[in-house]
C-alpha cells in the first residue's frame, strides 16, 4: 500500500507542476493521469525495489516547486525547502545530482529575469550541498573498485538504443518487461515514436517553443544517469524501464505544448480529444492491470 500512496502523491504532483508550467488543466490532468495507469510504470506500485523512483519523484518535483516559489516570492522558506528537499532526493537515488542543471534550463529557456544574486545563492548551495553528498557518496563506494571515464563513454554509447526504446515504450507500450531486456523491435518502435513525434510537432506546431525545450531537457536530463551507468558487460542492457518514471514528466511538458484545438492545419474538437484521451487512459489502465500480474 506504500508503493501505491506514493506513486498517487507522484501523479498529484506532476498534475501541479504541469499547471505551474502554464500547460492547460485538461493537459495537466490527461498526462498525470497517464502516469498513474500507463503500464510502464507498473512496476512503481508492484516492487519494492522501484519505490525509490516515487520518492525521486516527489522529493525532486517539491524541490523544483520550491525553486519556482522562491524565485516568485524571495521568501527565504522555500529556498530551504527547496536545499532540503533536494538533499533528501539526493539520498534516494544519484538522478537528483542533475535537478540544479534542469532548474538552470528552466531559468535558460523560460526565466532570465532572474536577478544574479539569486542565482548565486543557488549555484553556492548547489555546489556546497552537491559536494558534500558526492564526497559521502565516494567514502562509502571506497573500495568497491575504480571506474575510468572511458567507461562512461562506453556505457553512454551502449545504451542510447536502450533510450530509444524506452521512448518507444511509452507511445508503444507492447511486450513490457520487468527485465533490462532489448531486441531490435523495440528499438524500431523507439526510433517509430521519435519521427512521429517530430512529425506531429512539424505538422501541428508548437504553442511554446521555449517550454517544449525545458521539459525535453528535463527528460534527457533526469534520464541520462542511468545511460552513464558502468555495468560489467558493455554487451547486456543494465536500465529497467521504470527508470523514465522521473523523466517521464519531462514529455509531459513537451507535449502539453502542441497545439490540437488551434492548428492551422487540422483543429480537433473538444469532444474527440476527450474521447481519444478516455480510449488511451482505458486501454493503458487494461494492460497496466495485465502487466501487474507478471
Amino acid at each position: 500500500m506504500t508503493n501505491l500512496w506514493l506513486h498517487l502523491a507522484s501523479c498529484c504532483l506532476a498534475f501541479k507542476l504541469l499547471r505551474t508550467l502554464g500547460a492547460a488543466a485538461a493537459s495537466a490532468l490527461f498526462f498525470s493521469l497517464i502516469l498513474t495507469v500507463h503500464p510502464i510504470f507498473t512496476q512503481a506500485v508492484t516492487w519494492l525495489p522501484a519505490r525509490n523512483e516515487s520518492l525521486l519523484l516527489l522529493l525532486a518535483v517539491s524541490s523544483f516547486l520550491a525553486f519556482l516559489k522562491f524565485l516568485r516570492t524571495a521568501k527565504p522558506i522555500y529556498f530551504l525547502a527547496h536545499l532540503l528537499a533536494w538533499t533528501l532526493a539526493l539520498l534516494t537515488r544519484e538522478n537528483a545530482a542533475l535537478l540544479p542543471l534542469v532548474c538552470l534550463s528552466y531559468l535558460y529557456f523560460l526565466n532570465r529575469e532572474i536577478p544574479k544574486a539569486k542565482i548565486l545563492a543557488f549555484l553556492g548551495s548547489w555546489l556546497t550541498l552537491g559536494g558534500l553528498w558526492f564526497w559521502i557518496r565516494m567514502m562509502v563506494l571506497k573500495g568497491a573498485g575504480q571506474v575510468s571515464l572511458v567507461s562512461y563513454f562506453e556505457a553512454f554509447r551502449n545504451n542510447i538504443p536502450t533510450a530509444i526504446a524506452l521512448l518507444g515504450r511509452i507511445f508503444l507500450p507492447a511486450q513490457l518487461s520487468v527485465y533490462p531486456v532489448l531486441d531490435n523491435a523495440k528499438v524500431a518502435a523507439g526510433v517509430i515514436s521519435v519521427l512521429v513525434l517530430a512529425g506531429s510537432f512539424w505538422f501541428y506546431g508548437c504553442r511554446d517553443k521555449k517550454r517544449a525545450l525545458f521539459g525535453l531537457s528535463w527528460f534527457i536530463l533526469f534520464l541520462f544517469p542511468a545511460l552513464v551507468k558502468p555495468h560489467d558487460s558493455f554487451t547486456a542492457v543494465d536500465i529497467l524501464e521504470i527508470r523514465i518514471y522521473t523523466s517521464f514528466l519531462g514529455l509531459g511538458i513537451l507535449l502539453s505544448t502542441l497545439k490540437l484545438h488551434d492548428s492551422s492545419r487540422v483543429r480537433w474538437e473538444g469532444g474527440v480529444l476527450r474521447g481519444v484521451a478516455g480510449l488511451i487512459l482505458l486501454l493503458s489502465a487494461l494492460a497496466s492491470f495485465s502487466h501487474s500480474a507478471h
